[in-house]
């Protein structure tokens, strides 16, 4: 089915209109920073991903991939106004599959291919993907 294009909000992926999208899609908040002094960091607390890309005033900043689901964005903040943006990337499991049977999370191989549904492939709704998003707004934390 061909749909017009739709803004991703919060929330899965494939729940959107997006089921086999893997790549990144991007989040973005503003923060007017009264004090730069201290540690700052950019706090996932609800998302799914294989990491997230942060950028700060169109900076690089780092990757978040393992917890504690923080990257420290001390150095690209700035007293006053600040734009930060959390690219969430996902994988090509969605894309490329495999898409139906109880797949494993994590790996796939060619021998995983080798069977289909005896009354063939599924509908795509009855597809399995993965919920790839970012389901809370994102959080700055300055830490003394």
């Amino acid at each position: 089915m061909i749909v017009p294009d739709t803004t991703l909000e919060l929330g899965q992926w494939n729940k959107q209109g997006c089921p086999f999208y893997g790549e990144g899609v991007s989040y973005k908040q503003r923060f007017d920073i009264a004090d730069s002094k201290g540690r700052h960091f950019v706090q996932l607390s609800d998302w799914q991903g294989s990491a997230a890309k942060v950028i700060v005033n169109g900076k690089d900043a780092g990757y978040v991939w393992h917890s504690p689901w923080r990257c420290e964005i001390t150095g690209q903040i700035k007293k006053g106004k600040n734009e930060i943006e959390v690219v969430v990337i996902g994988t090509l499991k969605n894309t490329l599959g495999l898409h139906h049977g109880k797949p494993s999370l994590g790996r796939v191989s060619p021998w995983d291919f080798r069977e289909v549904p005896p009354k063939g492939p599924p509908a795509g709704s009855k597809y399995h993907t993965i919920g790839y998003g970012l389901f809370e707004p994102f959080g700055l934390v300055r830490s003394l």
